[in-house]
C-alpha cells in the first residue's frame, strides 16, 4: 500500500457501541442472539487500574540514604462506568444477566429486565461480554477524511447494575464494569482489521461502525 502519513487524532463524540456475549473462557457464545448494537449511549468512562510499585530504601547507621528503588506500577484491569441513554432491554440482559421481560406478541419481544437474584453456591457467575466503542476522529476542527473514526475494543468485561435516579429528569441507566484478559478474541467475529491483545486497545479507522437496532443480533461465533 502507498505509505500513509502518520496522524495523531482526537476523539470525541461517542456515536456507537456494540456488545458481543463470550462464554466463560471468552469464546463468541454459540448461540442466537449474542450481538447488541446500541447508538444511544451517553458515556464510558474507562479507568486503569494500577497496583502501586513498591518503594524500598536502605538506610545506614547514620540515617543516610544509601540505597533506593521504586518499583513500576502494574497494571491490573480497567474498570467502567456506562451511562446509556435508553433503557434496552436485550443489552441489559446481556451486559448484567437481568432476565428479559417479553411482551405476547405472537413472537415475544424484550419489554424490560427483571433484576438478577443473589448468586447461590453453584450458580453461573455474571455474563462476560466484549465491548466495542466508535467515536469521531478529529483532526484540529474537522473530521479527518481519510481516518474518520476512532474505535476501541475491550475483548471481555463484566457488569453490574449502578445507581440511578427516578425523578423529575430522563432517567438513564447506569453500569459499572471491569475488564479481564481475553486471549480469544483474536480479530473479532466482525472481521477485525487487526489482531487484539487480551485487553484489548484502539486505533483510527477508516470502516464506518455498525447499523444500531433497538433489539437482539446474531454473529457466527468466529475469531
Amino acid at each position: 500500500m502507498p505509505q500513509a502519513v502518520a496522524k495523531c487524532l482526537i476523539p470525541i463524540h461517542l456515536c456507537r457501541m456494540r456488545i458481543t456475549r463470550l462464554d466463560s473462557f471468552g469464546n463468541v457464545a454459540p448461540t442466537a442472539n449474542n450481538s447488541y448494537v446500541t447508538d444511544k449511549p451517553i458515556d464510558l468512562k474507562v479507568k486503569p487500574v494500577m497496583e502501586a510499585g513498591e518503594e524500598k530504601t536502605l538506610k545506614g547507621g547514620c540515617v543516610c540514604l544509601v540505597a533506593s528503588i521504586k518499583e513500576p506500577d502494574l497494571f491490573k484491569r480497567i474498570e467502567f462506568e456506562f451511562e446509556d441513554g435508553a433503557f434496552e432491554p436485550g443489552m441489559i440482559e446481556m451486559m448484567t444477566g437481568s432476565p428479559v421481560v417479553l411482551d405476547n406478541s405472537t413472537i415475544p419481544v424484550p419489554i424490560g429486565n427483571m433484576f438478577p437474584d443473589n448468586l447461590a453456591c453453584g450458580d453461573s457467575p455474571p455474563p462476560a461480554v466484549a465491548i466495542e466503542a466508535w467515536q469521531d476522529a478529529y483532526d484540529v476542527d474537522h473530521q479527518d477524511p481519510l481516518l474518520p473514526y476512532f474505535y476501541w475494543v475491550f475483548p471481555m468485561t463484566k457488569w453490574a447494575w449502578s445507581d440511578g435516579d427516578l425523578g423529575a429528569d430522563f432517567a438513564a441507566p447506569k453500569l459499572t464494569g471491569y475488564s479481564v484478559a481475553n486471549g480469544q478474541w483474536s480479530h473479532g467475529p466482525y472481521g477485525g482489521q487487526h489482531e487484539v491483545d487480551p485487553f484489548g486497545g484502539y486505533w483510527y479507522d477508516a470502516t464506518a461502525p455498525p447499523a444500531a437496532a433497538c433489539g437482539y443480533a446474531t454473529v457466527a461465533a468466529t475469531s
